[in-house]
């Protein structure tokens, strides 16, 4: 599957029942052959002001399901980075 077929599909918290955001808005951890290692939500601005909180990395281990228009992730398999500011 190639990344234009995934970047505009939603992140859903199976643990939590709770959309994340969209694949696209987020950063991927690939592997040297290309492959997707993990995927890197960062805070969410609010109101163009950039939020300090930790970035959630997301196995690609904890993707449960990939459908037509959703991937649901186990959030509990999920660690939490440094803080991410967008202005930084």
């Amino acid at each position: 599957m190639r990344f234009r077929e995934l970047k505009e599909k939603e992140l859903i918290d199976f643990d939590r029942g709770e959309r994340l955001g969209v694949l696209g808005d987020a950063d991927l951890i690939l592997d040297p052959s290309g492959r997707i290692e993990a995927i890197v939500l960062a805070a969410p601005s609010l109101f163009g002001f950039p939020r300090r909180r930790a970035a959630v990395v997301i196995p690609w281990d904890a993707v449960l399901s990939v459908g037509p228009d959703l991937i649901i992730v186990r959030s509990s398999q999920a660690e939490t980075g440094g803080l991410h500011t967008s202005a930084e």
